[in-house]
């Protein structure tokens, strides 16, 4: 950080307004806990601010130490919000049906401290009104009990029911299609480039 901040100008700046962001977008996850009424707005402005923000600072840099030129750079930074909000999307899925061994991370854990996470929100909006007071109820008991494993279960297969799950990668894919656009406007053809069109298709392979 320190030599990017030498040798960019504003780089400093740009570093200290992304970890305030950054700030704001935990604390409002935090104060968000338990909502059940979250929307799918709130939850977007959550994801931009704690995750993808920082990747698109990150590209934006990368881009301004390498000699991009405002548009070049904005595109680069636009690239890395969208790469940033697109594995956000995922993270947040496979906490909910991943594999602990595959994932490498304990799952549930966004259920257990409230956390309504992009998966959730569609569910919700897919129900009839009794299927929005159980899935509720059931959400209610996962942020209340260590012991929820049935309702985590009975979540999961809601989800699966409802099809979820592909409507969430669908979500993702779109937004990885934007940030490839982004990339290509941005950068020539070339080993470079490759290797960040690689990395966005790596986010989607991610096991769902």
């Amino acid at each position: 950080g320190f030599v990017i901040s030498t040798q960019v100008e504003g780089a400093a700046r740009l570093l200290a307004e992304c970890t305030r962001e950054i700030c704001i977008g935990e604390i409002m996850q935090v104060g968000n806990a338990g909502n059940l009424n979250l929307t799918l707005g709130e939850y977007e402005e959550i994801i931009h601010r704690k995750t993808a923000i920082l990747y698109g600072l990150s590209c934006r840099l990368g881009a301004m130490l390498s000699g991009a030129d405002p548009d070049q750079a904005d595109a680069m930074e636009r690239y890395g919000n969208r790469m940033g909000e697109a594995f956000q999307i995922i993270d947040d899925s496979l906490d909910l049906i991943g594999d602990a061994e595959v994932v490498g991370k304990s799952l549930g854990t966004d259920l257990a401290n409230g956390k309504l996470t992009l998966p959730v929100l569609l569910l919700r909006e897919s129900l009839d009104e009794q299927g929005r007071q159980r899935l509720l109820k059931l959400l209610e008991i996962c942020h209340s009990s260590d012991e929820a494993n049935h309702e985590r279960s009975e979540i999961a297969a809601m989800l699966a029911e409802h099809g979820i799950m592909e409507m969430v990668r669908e979500r993702a894919r779109s937004v990885v299609t934007d940030a490839l656009e982004a990339l290509r406007s941005a950068a020539k053809p070339g080993p470079a480039r490759q290797r960040l069109e690689d990395l966005a298709e790596y986010i989607l392979q991610r096991e769902l």
